[in-house]
């Protein structure tokens, strides 16, 4: 499971996982490996925080692989590895291009929604690679009017306990996803979403959608990916101050559209539910006889952990701070 996959980066007896929820980094160091597929590791966050636990790693397929975190401990205790550890702990899934992989439906496939009257859904995989799917939620009355149209690449499959787990990638937004289903015979199947990540607590023999075979149709493929890569510059503390000094402020504006149930694509959104304005907060760090830098932050999402907050700013003072020795 050497390489890049998504967020975590394993190198040897090392691993890196960057948490965009959470705003933070962990490290994991393999001590040793009491359990087949299970580690015992130090662990390590980016805010300097340090305890001691068992990572549980497993190969699904070539392109997927699922990591999970067992409790905490003090010392480096071979029981953090017993089965009990991992009692209510969630598997993350991750995925990584290495090999062609196809999608488990190829071809057109169709059904209707069982949670949203009058919508339906459809499946058709490209023409050129049968790793790419082209998904859609239509009125079913009429094939043209369509609510939702998604892109997705596929990583692969992999089966548990009799149902089939498929891993893939959005390419119209920045999200991996996972469905879960079980194959009927001819040529039906019943899937559901599973998340993000392959939540195990399923059923989509019961809640899933009933997908129908129809043609052999592809559709001709038109997203592309782009990949670019920048190169670092090397800079002296002269050439650092003086680009700091100059730094402009940065805007980034965000919008994403994660409703994933048809029927609430066509819902208003409630008055009720609209979010608050963002909070704006100012800051400005002055050395002793040059203004560095203003930073404008803006606190989007009131609810978010404090700890995490307060690590982030701690980190940024401590980065700040070196400044004037240059000065």
């Amino acid at each position: 499971a050497q390489g890049e996959w998504e967020s975590v980066s394993i190198k040897g007896g090392e691993l890196i996982y960057k948490s965009d929820e959470e705003f933070t980094s962990y490290s994991a160091e393999t001590i040793s490996s009491p359990r087949p597929d299970r580690y015992l590791v130090r662990l390590e966050t980016s805010c300097g925080h340090a305890a001691y636990s068992c990572l549980a790693l497993e190969r699904r397929s070539d392109n997927i692989i699922e990591l999970m975190l067992g409790k905490h401990g003090k010392s480096s205790d071979l029981k953090l590895c017993d089965p009990e550890s991992f009692i209510d702990k969630q598997w993350l899934t991750l995925g990584n291009a290495k090999e062609p992989s196809s999608c488990p439906l190829v071809g057109e496939f169709s059904g209707a929604l069982p949670d949203a009257e009058g919508l339906c859904a459809r499946s058709v995989t490209s023409c050129d690679r049968s790793d790419r799917m082209n998904y859609q939620v239509y009125n079913c009355e009429n094939t043209t009017e369509v609510y939702e149209d998604r892109s997705y690449h596929c990583y692969g499959v992999f089966e548990e306990n009799g149902l089939v787990y498929t891993v893939v990638k959005r390419l119209d937004l920045p999200y991996r996803e996972c469905f879960v289903g079980i194959t009927l015979d001819e040529g039906r199947s019943m899937i559901t979403e599973a998340g993000t990540s392959c939540g195990r607590n399923k059923q989509p023999g019961t809640s899933g959608m009933l997908l129908s075979y129809r043609s052999d149709q592809c559709v001709d493929w038109q997203w592309e990916e782009s990949h670019s890569e920048v190169s670092p510059v090397a800079k002296n503390a002269e050439t650092l101050k003086s680009d700091m000094k100059h730094m402009p402020q940065i805007t980034e504006e965000v919008t994403i559209d994660t409703t994933t149930r048809a029927s609430e694509a066509r819902q208003d959104l409630p008055k009720e539910n609209t979010p608050a304005a963002p909070e704006h907060i100012t800051y400005e760090t002055v050395t002793d006889r040059t203004k560095v830098i203003d930073m404008n932050i803006y606190k989007v999402n009131p609810i978010s952990n404090a700890n995490h907050l307060n690590c982030s700013l701690m980190l940024l003072v401590l980065t700040l701070l070196p400044l004037h020795l240059f000065s």
